[in-house]
């Protein structure tokens, strides 16, 4: 007789979905990884995508083991700000700073 459960059993015992148990299952994989490795950079988009809750929990993991978390959607969202605010200023020959 085998010792295990299939996925879907196994989420419905827990109360969750199967794609739950997958993130589950992707976030243990990258801790280990982190733990592993000593100097990990986990880059995320969004802090919410890492973790709902407990990001902070997280976070402290990841540098207790030399790592640390890059979230980059506040850098893009200042590198957009910065191209639209110079496409602004630019193009229409009335402000400083044009060639026209």
């Amino acid at each position: 007789m085998e010792n295990h459960i299939s996925i879907g059993k196994a989420a419905k015992y827990l109360g969750v979905s199967i794609n739950t148990l997958r993130v589950w299952e992707k976030k243990k994989m990258l801790l280990k990884a982190v733990k592993e490795t000593n100097s990990a950079l986990v880059i995320i988009e969004y802090k919410d995508r890492l973790a709902r809750f407990g990001y902070a929990y997280l976070e402290k993991y990841i540098s207790d083991f030399g790592g640390h978390i890059v979230v980059i959607e506040k850098k893009l969202s200042k590198v957009i700000e910065s191209e639209v605010t110079a496409s602004e200023d630019n193009g229409d020959g009335d402000n400083p700073g044009t060639d026209s």
